[in-house]
C-alpha cells in the first residue's frame, strides 16, 4: 500500500442494517416471499428512477491519465505504468485466459437446474479488451478505450450502478439530497475531497482502486466492494429496461426466475474480474445487491475465497493469490514489449486470446498518427500497426503441465511459468485484417425496444435519452446542437431474437403479478411487516408494522442449504456495470 498524496473522503460504510448481509452466507430476501416480511427497510425496495438522481452531485469517476495523484506516485516510486481496476482487470483477464489454458468454471455447487448448462466463460467476459496507453514524463496510463462512437451513457447499467452505491451506503435522508427535487448545496459547502482510492505497486505497475466500502468486523483490511447485478433480461436487453423493470425474481434455485440463475451468468460473466478487483483493491470480498433496475430482490456477499473456489474447486486458500500474481507479471512483460514498438509516445493496443487458442494476440498502433510528419510517405498513408504473440508453458516441480493443472497448483508445489513473445511477420494489411475481425468480437448490438416499430422511431427515441440530465447543461454548439451527443448509427440495432421475445413475455408475466400482489394488499389493507425494524435505526410508518426479531441471525435471512453461501447463489456487474 502507499499513502494517497492528496486528503480523501472516508470509507462508506453499508446503511439501512444491511451489515447483516456480511456475516450470514446465503442469500438475502429483502422481502421473504412466503411470509411477505421485510428483512429490511421497505424503502429499499423502490428504486429511484434515474433521470431523477443528481448525478452532479457525487464524484464521478476519473481516468488513470486524469488522475494527478496516480501520476505523481508513479514517479516518486519509479513506476512505468498506472492503471485502474476497471481498466487493468480486461487485461488480466485475458492473460489469465491464456495461462489458463481456458479452464473451465466450476458449477458444480449449483442445483441440477445448472447440470447441462456450458461451463465455459460468456462471450461477454471473452471480448477482445481494447486500451490506450497515454505517455506523459515517463509514464504509461492506462485508460479504457474502444475504437468508435462511446455509448456507454446509453447503457441504463452504467448510471444504475452509481445510483445503487448511494443508495445502499447513504441514509435515507441524506440520499433524497441527492435527487433533483431536492435543491442544490450552496456553493461552497460541497465535499470537494476525492473518493477514497488504495494505491498499490508491483515491479512495474502503480495501480489504483475505488474503496467502496468498509466493515471493521471483516478480516483484513474490511474493505468490500458494492456490485449492483440486473436481472438477465436487463443484461441482455438494455434498451427495454422500462418493460424488463418488470421480470422478477421467485426462487432461489432454478433456471430462470430464480436467484440461482443470476449467481450462475456471475461466474462464467463476472466473477474472474471482480477477484482481480479485490485483490488490487486489497478488500475482503463484494457486496450484491440483486435488481430488475425498478425493485431490489434481495442481497449476498460473496468473499474472494468463494470466487477462486469457483474457478479451482480444490480452494486452496493461497492459490488465486499466486495465480493472481503471474497474471500481473506477465502483463508487465507484455507492456514493456508494447511500449518498446514505438517509444515514448501514446499508443492503442487490443489484446485478444481465443476459446481454445494456444496463443495471446497483441495489436499496437500509435493513438496519433501524421505520416508526412513523421517523414514516413503521404499524409493519406496508414498508420503503422504490429501484432505481438504471446505464448505459455507452465511448469510444475521442473515437469510441463497444461493450464488447468497449474491452476490447480498445490501451495507447497513449484510453479514457474514461461512465456515466449514475438513479433508476427505478416504483412500490414493481415494484420489489420485480424485486428478488424477482433475487434468485430467487440461488437454486440441493441435490440429494439418493446415499443419501436420503426427505425425512424428509434432515431428519434435514442438521440432523447439522457439518464444523466446532461442535456440540460451540455454545451451547444452554433447550430444549436449538443457538441458531444453520439449520432444515431442504425447499424447498431436490430430487432429482438426469439430468446429475448422470451424474457420479454416473463418480463410483462411478472408486472401483471405485481400489480395484481399490490391491488391485494390495497384491497385487504395490509400492513407491510419488517423485521426487527427499531434493531436496524428505521422508522416505522403509518402502513408498517415491526416484528421483533430474536437473537439468532438465522432468523433474517433464508438460507438455501448446507452449503449457504453457494447454493444461495450470488453476486454481480460494473460498473457500476
Amino acid at each position: 500500500d502507499i499513502d494517497p498524496p492528496s486528503e480523501h473522503k472516508p470509507i462508506a460504510q453499508l446503511a439501512h442494517g444491511l451489515d447483516r448481509v456480511l456475516f450470514n452466507p446465503g442469500v438475502h430476501w429483502l422481502q421473504d416471499p412466503h411470509s411477505r416480511v421485510y428483512n429490511f427497510s421497505p424503502w429499499l425496495e423502490s428504486i429511484p428512477k434515474v433521470t431523477d438522481f443528481a448525478f452532479e452531485r457525487v464524484t464521478g469517476f476519473i481516468r488513470s491519465s486524469q488522475d494527478e495523484d496516480l501520476h505523481t506516485l508513479a514517479q516518486i516510486h519509479s513506476r512505468p505504468y498506472v492503471g485502474s481496476t476497471s481498466s487493468l482487470t480486461g487485461l488480466l483477464s485475458q492473460i489469465y485466459f491464456l495461462i489458463s489454458g481456458n479452464k473451465e468454471v466450476d458449477t458444480s455447487v449449483l442445483s441440477s437446474a445448472f447440470g447441462l448448462e456450458p461451463t465455459n466463460f460468456t462471450p461477454g467476459q471473452r471480448m477482445p479488451v481494447s486500451v490506450v496507453l497515454r505517455y506523459k514524463d515517463g509514464v504509461w496510463a492506462v485508460d479504457s478505450g474502444k475504437d468508435g462512437e462511446d455509448d456507454s451513457d446509453k447503457n441504463v447499467l452504467t448510471w444504475m450502478g452509481t445510483l445503487l452505491e448511494k443508495f445502499l451506503t447513504v441514509p435515507e435522508s441524506d440520499f433524497k439530497a441527492l435527487m433533483r427535487s431536492s435543491p442544490a448545496s450552496a456553493e461552497g459547502e460541497e465535499d470537494k475531497r476525492r473518493e477514497a482510492y488504495r494505491y498499490a505497486k508491483s515491479n512495474r505497475f502503480l495501480m489504483r482502486s475505488q474503496l467502496d466500502c468498509v466493515d471493521s468486523r471483516l478480516p483484513g483490511t474490511g474493505v468490500f466492494d458494492v456490485k449492483t447485478r440486473a436481472a438477465v433480461p436487463i443484461r441482455l436487453d438494455l434498451l427495454n429496461f422500462e418493460e424488463n423493470s418488470g421480470y422478477l425474481i421467485r426462487t432461489l434455485h432454478g433456471p430462470m426466475e430464480s436467484f440461482e440463475k443470476e449467481y450462475y451468468d456471475l461466474i462464467r460473466s463476472a466473477f474472474l474480474k471482480y477477484s482481480f478487483q479485490a485483490r488490487i483493491g486489497n478488500m475482503d470480498g463484494v457486496f450484491v445487491a440483486y435488481h430488475n433496475t425498478a425493485r431490489i430482490f434481495g442481497f449476498q456477499y460473496v468473499s474472494l475465497e468463494e470466487m477462486d473456489a469457483r474457478f479451482d474447486n480444490l480452494g486452496a486458500p493461497t492459490r488465486g493469490t499466486r495465480v493472481f500474481e503471474k497474471c500481473v507479471k506477465l502483463l508487465e512483460t507484455v507492456m514493456d514489449e508494447i511500449v518498446g514498438v514505438f517509444g515514448e509516445r501514446s499508443v492503442k493496443c487490443t489484446f485478444e486470446t481465443r476459446e481454445q487458442s494456444s496463443k495471446m494476440n497483441v495489436w499496437v498502433e500509435p493513438l496519433e498518427w501524421d505520416a508526412e510528419k513523421e517523414g514516413k510517405g503521404k499524409h493519406t498513408e496508414e498508420p503503422p500497426i504490429v501484432q505481438i504473440d504471446v505464448e505459455v508453458q507452465n511448469f510444475i516441480a521442473g515437469r510441463p503441465v497444461w493450464g488447468p493443472r497449474a491452476i490447480e497448483v498445490a501451495p507447497h508445489e513449484n510453479w514457474i511459468l514461461h512465456w515466449r513473445i514475438s513479433h508476427n511477420s505478416l504483412e500490414a494489411s493481415k494484420v489489420r485484417a485480424n485486428l478488424a475481425s477482433a475487434k468485430s468480437r467487440q461488437f454486440r448490438a441493441w435490440n429494439f425496444p418493446a415499443h419501436i416499430s420503426r427505425p425512424e422511431e428509434m432515431k428519434a427515441w435514442w438521440n432523447a435519452l439522457d439518464f444523466g440530465g446532461r442535456k440540460n447543461t451540455a454545451s451547444l454548439s452554433d447550430e444549436g446542437e449538443e457538441n458531444d451527443a453520439p449520432l444515431f448509427n442504425p447499424k447498431l440495432f436490430r430487432w429482438p431474437s426469439k430468446n429475448i421475445n422470451v424474457l420479454r413475455q416473463l418480463s410483462r408475466d411478472g408486472r401483471i403479478e405485481t400489480l395484481r400482489a399490490v391491488a391485494e394488499d390495497e384491497a385487504m389493507g395490509r400492513e407491510k411487516v419488517v423485521w426487527g425494524l427499531s434493531g436496524i435505526g428505521g422508522v416505522a410508518n403509518s402502513g408498517t408494522k415491526e416484528v421483533p426479531g430474536d437473537s439468532s441471525p438465522a432468523s433474517t435471512v433464508t438460507q438455501a442449504s448446507e452449503m449457504g453461501t453457494v447454493d444461495a447463489v450470488a453476486q454481480p456487474s460494473e460498473e457500476k456495470e
